[in-house]
């Protein structure tokens, strides 16, 4: 079974969701999911976790995203890119190079973001987007993101080229959308394409044109999709390493909670809530576990206390 994270370039054109019923149909895959959606204007990074690897989906959520984008000026569309209709344009408006330093530095940091009315956010348990085709807008409850670094790559008296590091959550239309408001223009992303999520690079990625392609996987042609599967391990990379002792491995699968004799090897604190990855003394991945006492109360704990319940629990090898 083909278990393990696929890096795809994602094409313009399609939804995230069909990138992955494409693979998913094309490779036989009994289960897959995204991390990070796309939309369907927007290329780019698009993280595939096959079978097993869809189990880590929940503990990669808050990675951060990088962006190469353009911005058109003097033009407001309902949905915020070049896809939807244009309700405001301005065609008699100068803004100087001084001018689009100052917006870019303003958005730059930790604020308050509007998201738009097209996303699938929840409100009241409706998703924005439906409200939006009906023609509503709601006042949307503002979230906290992070900017780290927004880059101005070129600009004309049109046209804004800019690479954007932020945080989980941030939406890129938005912040056009304020960037243009700032300059008294307008503006609205007329593209987009992701480069990074957390440490993985598009650099890495393969075109799902290519994956797809008939002659993929033979010997003489493009490569085995097994060379592009990357380990479920290293998408766990931001989480501590606990590793058990081997004589506990079989109970361990089989869901079995971890006491505090169970446990082989560690070099942090523990803590009531902390989550780890857990792996055998060889190397392998066991589960996701989260820890249930404070390190003073393992102090004092008998052998066979329970120290971590699990998570997620991975299949053995032999069984993946």
């Amino acid at each position: 079974m083909l278990n393990g994270i696929l890096l795809i370039d994602k094409p313009k054109g399609l939804t995230s969701y069909k990138v992955v019923e494409k693979v998913t149909r094309n490779f036989h895959i009994k289960k897959a999911g995204h991390l990070g959606t796309l939309d369907p204007m927007a290329t780019g990074l698009l993280l595939v976790c096959l079978n097993e690897a869809t189990k880590i989906v929940q503990f990669m959520m808050n990675k951060d995203k990088e962006y190469e984008a353009t911005l058109l000026l003097g033009t407001v569309t309902d949905t915020g890119d070049i896809t939807g209709k244009t309700i405001k344009e301005n065609k008699k408006f100068e803004v100087s190079q001084a001018q689009i330093r100052t917006a870019f530095k303003k958005f730059t940091g930790t604020y308050f973001q509007t998201p738009p009315m097209h996303s699938a956010i929840k409100q009241n348990g409706k998703k924005l987007y439906k409200l939006a085709h009906k023609g509503e807008e709601v006042e949307r409850k503002k979230r906290k993101i992070t900017v780290y670094s927004l880059e101005i790559n070129f600009f004309s008296k049109t046209k804004i080229k800019f690479t954007v590091a932020c945080s989980k959550g941030t939406y890129i239309r938005s912040l056009v959308s304020d960037i243009g408001e700032e300059l008294g223009c307008g503006a609205t992303l007329a593209d987009l394409r992701r480069t990074k999520v957390g440490n993985f690079s598009i650099k890495n990625a393969k075109p799902l044109e290519e994956l797809l392609e008939p002659t993929f996987g033979e010997a003489d042609k493009k490569g085995n999709i097994k060379d592009y599967l990357i380990d479920i391990k290293i998408g766990l990379t931001d989480l501590p390493e606990l590793k058990i002792k081997n004589d506990f491995l079989k109970d361990t699968f089989c869901g079995t909670p971890i006491y505090k004799k169970t446990i082989s090897d560690r070099d942090f604190k523990l803590s009531k809530g902390l989550i780890v990855k857990v792996l055998s003394e060889d190397g392998q991945l066991i589960s996701v576990s989260k820890c249930i006492r404070d390190e003073e109360d393992i102090e004092k704990l008998a052998q066979n206390g329970i120290v971590f319940n699990h998570m997620r629990v991975f299949k053995p090898r032999d069984e993946g």
